[in-house]
């Protein structure tokens, strides 16, 4: 009887380190991914989050003309995380493209060791780019659009 109960025991310790091995492997070292960011004419980028993703420390990145500033996200879990980023409008103005997408693919080697792979497209676009990059067009005045139409 007592045989039984130590070889129970046993099986259950070893069953329940097989199970929390593979998450104790993942939270030892993050994977950290920067996605640059330019703005013509300086700005104020924001990066959107699609549900269960990790976040940057901050949700909106200040950019000066001609400077390029990198959103930074460190990810602790394998899987695939999708972001929006877009440049804040200014009154009269609006930029192109609309929205960047950010797709970061997290994965584990058998050691647990973290890797990633960063898929930057542009609204509309299958093109993998290396940064987001914002360019101002102006909006047509109502006035403007009338007098068009009009002639």
């Amino acid at each position: 009887m007592k045989k039984a109960i130590i070889f129970l025991l046993t099986g259950a310790v070893t069953l329940v380190t097989l199970c929390l091995l593979p998450f104790s492997a993942f939270a030892a070292e993050a994977e950290s991914v920067s996605i640059p960011v330019e703005i013509e004419g300086g700005g104020t980028a924001e990066i959107i989050s699609e549900v269960n993703c990790p976040l940057p420390k901050e949700s909106s990145l200040e950019v000066q003309d001609g400077a390029t500033e990198n959103i930074n996200i460190s990810f602790t879990t394998p899987g695939d995380y999708k972001y929006t980023i877009q440049a804040n409008t200014k009154e009269g103005l609006y930029y192109s493209p609309e929205y960047y997408t950010a797709t970061v693919a997290v994965r584990a080697d058998n050691s647990g060791k973290l890797t990633s792979t960063v898929i930057l497209t542009k609204a509309g676009s299958n093109y993998k780019l290396d940064r987001c990059r914002f360019v101002i067009a102006e909006k047509q005045s109502d006035e403007s659009e009338a007098n068009a139409v009009t002639q």
